[in-house]
């Protein structure tokens, strides 16, 4: 196709606007730091239930990570390398980490778009828009994993692109091992989601499906020795049977009225434990309830407090103890199905809310103010403003209207673009692509994603809906980049001729 004028002169503005969205990348990151006092908070550390014991990671840090039945090992890994080279400027060090991550994240998006043939300046300002919000400098500066999963997300969209337009193995391979990194950081992200991304990927690509199988077999024998080795340590292929249980519990017994919870636990229908909060911290009164386990000689199994004064969830305790929790919570629904699907109900509706409305930020927007609202006070205004121009939500923690009513707009989107290409073999090629899906795999690469989160964490988790959702969100910001990019090619005449940008 030969390159016409328009064409030449959006390759050539490229350069510009990376430019300009590094320059507001790193401009955003000392305005957050001076005038909006941001700090990297690694205090999480301490006593997340997700981390293993830091005196555990500094001295036996291969035997607690590979005995670990709530997390994969990853995470807590690369945790504990950071607390070997640098016990006392740790901290510093997990700043320099998330802004490297943060950067990576805002040039795959930016490359992403480009390669799907958005317009250098609306990649750059769609990348800038997400990039530079108060929400993602939060999210920045905390340190859980949230914001690494987002950015391994955002890469892997990319690295499918260039797979699936170019074919090359070594885009291939690295795709894969992407999924895989992620499988091994988040729970949630099991084997069975890799297999449905891989097989997909395998299914789009007859051409191709050698080198494919090569490039998506290549991680399983990590990832399939990291489930075995849950399975002799605990019976189980996946890690965090800890947290279904207790999530569903919290969706359901402590939602009955209490009269009947506590006419269930005196008929002895359900245990006395469902009386004590499962967040309470109060460990030695919860153990009462169960049959405490032998000991494995394995500190981070044994132990019942970190040395930091905090629970241990990954203790074997805390198998048995979210087993009864568990079990109590399935003959409450099975009884009174609807408390449960009460909650299921009211998940979705906070699945669409801006991601500052979940633990920790809830409050930095909350006029009645908390001890983190406090010492964020300038982010307050900042966070607001942006929830009012990018979500539609007129009032603190009501209904974000941009989102509700953006959301399945994308999706119909997202949608469009494959059944163009699945039903009439229609998709318009992208920037560099040489005949295949890359868009139609890519935009349902990104629905995948967006729609399991929903549902695992929708129908699965007792909390922090909207902050589960951040991690989808750079790439539904992809999306929303290739509707802005193609309205204004409609609306300027040029529909056709950039037919191969879209």
């Amino acid at each position: 196709m030969p390159v016409t004028r328009a064409s030449s002169s959006l390759v050539s503005s490229r350069p510009v606007s990376l430019a300009a969205l590094l320059l507001a990348f790193a401009g955003a990151r000392v305005f957050y730091f001076t005038w909006g006092g941001l700090r990297f908070d690694a205090t999480p550390l301490d006593f997340y239930f997700q981390f293993v014991d830091p005196k555990l990671l500094k001295e036996k840090l291969i035997e607690s990570v590979t005995h670990l039945h709530s997390q994969p090992p990853l995470f807590n890994f690369l945790l504990g390398l950071v607390l070997k080279a640098f016990p006392v400027h740790y901290g510093i060090v997990l700043h320099g980490i998330y802004t490297l991550l943060g950067l990576a994240l805002v040039l795959a998006m930016f490359y992403l778009m480009v390669r799907l043939g958005v317009r250098g300046w609306v990649a750059a300002l769609v990348t800038a828009l997400f990039a530079c919000s108060p929400i993602t400098a939060l999210y920045e500066n905390w340190l859980y994993l949230t914001y690494p999963i987002a950015a391994l997300l955002a890469v892997s969209a990319l690295l499918l692109h260039r797979y699936v337009s170019g074919g090359k193995f070594r885009d291939g391979l690295l795709f894969f091992a992407t999924l895989a990194v992620i499988v091994l950081m988040r729970g949630y992200f099991n084997l069975v989601w890799y297999a449905v991304a891989a097989g997909a990927v395998f299914l789009a690509m007859p051409e191709a499906r050698k080198r494919t199988a090569v490039a998506m077999a290549f991680p399983l024998p990590l990832l399939i020795g990291a489930c075995m080795l849950t399975y002799v340590h605990f019976g189980t292929l996946t890690t965090g049977k800890i947290y279904r249980d207790f999530n569903l519990a919290m969706m359901s017994t402590p939602r009955l009225p209490r009269g009947i919870r506590e006419k269930m636990i005196e008929e002895k229908k359900i245990s006395g434990i469902n009386r004590i909060s499962i967040y309470a911290g109060l460990v030695e009164e919860q153990i009462a309830f169960v049959d405490a386990p032998k000991p494995t000689g394995i500190a981070v199994l044994d132990q019942t407090m970190k040395s930091t004064g905090h629970p241990n969830w990954h203790s074997k305790v805390f198998i048995k103890i979210a087993e009864v929790y568990g079990r109590d919570a399935r003959y409450v629904i099975s009884r009174y199905p609807g408390v449960y699907w009460r909650e299921v109900l009211n998940h979705a509706g906070d699945y669409a809310l801006p991601a500052d409305q979940s633990d920790p930020f809830l409050n930095v927007a909350n006029p009645a103010g908390s001890d983190m609202a406090n010492r964020l006070a300038p982010m307050g205004p900042l966070v607001r403003g942006y929830d009012l121009i990018t979500a539609g939500q007129w009032k603190h923690e009501g209904v974000a209207w941009f989102n509700v009513i953006g959301f399945p707009l994308l999706i119909a989107f997202a949608l469009f673009v494959f059944a163009r290409w699945f039903f009439w073999g229609n998709t318009p090629r992208c920037a560099g692509d040489q005949g295949a899906p890359a868009a139609a795999i890519v935009s349902m690469f990104v629905i995948y994603n967006f729609v399991y989160i929903a549902a695992v964490t929708i129908f699965f988790s007792t909390d922090d809906h909207s902050r589960y959702r951040y991690e989808s969100t750079p790439l539904m910001c992809v999306l929303a980049a290739m509707v802005v990019g193609k309205a204004i090619d409609l609306l300027m005449g040029r529909g056709e001729d950039n037919r191969s940008k879209f």
